[in-house]
């Protein structure tokens, strides 16, 4: 594909496009309580990971600090799918 990178794909957040954005849009200002909102989140990252891995990739230190955010809900999933920098 025209555009695409090995280091483009490496910093893109770590999200499947199978994995329900309903379990990891909730916004919060505090780190999640509610160990089963957090479960989901881990579970929609280490698909998204492993998914990364299967194609040869690997994430960037940058997505993973983002994936972190994002299951403590430090960051709601609007911000996590920004390009990292």
């Amino acid at each position: 594909m025209a555009g695409i990178t090995r280091s483009s794909l490496t910093n893109t957040p770590l999200l499947h496009p199978d994995v329900d954005p309903m379990i990891v849009t909730t916004s919060t200002d505090t780190p999640i309580t509610d160990t089963e909102q957090r479960r989901k989140r881990q579970n929609a990252v280490d698909h998204a990971r492993a998914s990364v891995y299967l194609e040869g990739f690997e994430p960037s230190e940058a997505c993973e600090q983002q994936a972190a955010q994002l299951i403590a809900g430090e960051i709601d999933l609007t911000e996590f799918v920004k390009p990292t920098r």
